[in-house]
């Protein structure tokens, strides 16, 4: 990576994850988040450990995830559950999803889990200890999503630290998500696409990358998706920079921050490429932790970030509020929508980094 590129910011938010008070620690977390949300890139990278997410877990879980890919196509494609868009859960193959239409299938095979006890995650065909290795895992990740989303709402100085917390009571929308891409073909030119343009769906994302591997990209956007014209072109992507000295995991905000807070917090618009010949020949793995609301959980623009301009494309479709790019006004109205995915919940199709 070349020296101008932009490093993603390093922020410390022990002072929520871990059950710190100390005022100043939190006043500088919190103020640290709000000038990354509204940067308009919305990534920052969390110095681990946090609350038990430290580097001997992580690692565990990269292992167990490399047993589970490194087994054989034909039992992966016979032994192991299918994930399904009715449960979210078990293995997508690989070539099977594409983010980016235009530009096919995402190179890329993928294992998803959700809160167990309240989803049943079938673990048919998965090597000895993935059970473990993940369901640890996605604990110790629920106290680290709850003191980001503190931190975020005391970023917006909303004057309710709970805020947005108090909609993850049951956490039956989030998934945890192993991701495997294997090595490609490498014709030189313009990168690869392993995974194609796009923002996700809820609050925040939580992404490890096993060895730092280079890749993954951002790009600004208006709105809270990315645009056919984004997707479709190489121009204004930008490689996320993350030091290499620094333990830690990427945190982006998703298309609801983005709504919720009247486009306030910009969306994360990402991909994932292959830039370098070197890259093509090495496997990637990472791991993503997609923070959605309960399926009951309320949610509507906060009324004192809506504006008085007078654009902006409103469909209400299914309990779910999709808006165009512009800001809300007080003439679009107060909406107040219950955040509804239809019972099973979104397949996470999103930051599949």
């Amino acid at each position: 990576m070349s020296s101008d590129q932009p490093a993603v910011p390093i922020l410390d938010l022990r002072p929520y994850t871990d059950g710190g008070n100390e005022p100043n620690a939190r006043a500088s977390a919190a103020s640290q988040m709000d000038a990354a949300c509204r940067s308009g890139s919305g990534f920052v990278a969390a110095r681990l450990p946090m609350n038990g997410v430290d580097e001997q877990l992580v690692n565990k879980a990269f292992a167990a995830a490399k047993l589970l890919f490194d087994q054989p196509e034909e039992h992966k494609l016979k032994q192991m559950r299918r994930l399904t868009a009715e449960t979210n859960c078990g293995y997508s193959p690989l070539s099977v999803e594409a983010l980016d239409r235009a530009r096919g299938p995402d190179r890329k095979e993928a294992f998803n889990i959700r809160k167990p006890g309240v989803h049943h995650n079938d673990y048919s065909g998965c090597p000895p200890g993935f059970k473990e290795a993940a369901e640890t895992l996605w604990n110790a990740l629920e106290a680290v999503a709850t003191g980001t989303c503190e931190c975020a709402a005391d970023a917006l100085g909303l004057g309710d630290t709970k805020f947005f917390s108090r909609t993850l009571s049951k956490w039956d929308q989030v998934t945890l998500r192993f991701l495997h891409y294997p090595p490609c073909d490498w014709a030189g030119g313009d990168p690869p696409v392993r995974c194609g343009a796009h923002t996700d769906f809820g609050l925040f994302t939580f992404l490890f990358v096993l060895g730092g591997e280079e890749g993954l990209q951002v790009k600004k956007i208006q709105g809270s998706t990315v645009s056919d014209a984004d997707a479709c072109t190489d121009a204004g992507w930008v490689p996320a920079k993350v030091p290499c000295d620094d333990l830690c995991c990427i945190i982006n905000t998703g298309a609801l921050t983005a709504r919720w807070t009247n486009d306030n917090y910009q969306a994360t618009a990402h991909r994932v490429v292959v830039p370098t010949e070197g890259a093509a020949s090495r496997h990637r793995y990472s791991i993503a932790f997609f923070v959605d609301p309960d399926e009951d959980a309320m949610v509507s623009v906060l009324e004192w970030l809506l504006t008085d301009l007078l654009f902006a494309l409103v469909d209400v479709v299914a309990n779910s509020v999709h808006c165009g790019i512009g800001q809300l006004t007080r003439a679009t109205c107060f909406m107040r929508t219950y955040w509804s995915h239809h019972g099973s919940g979104f397949q996470h199709g999103s930051a599949l980094q």
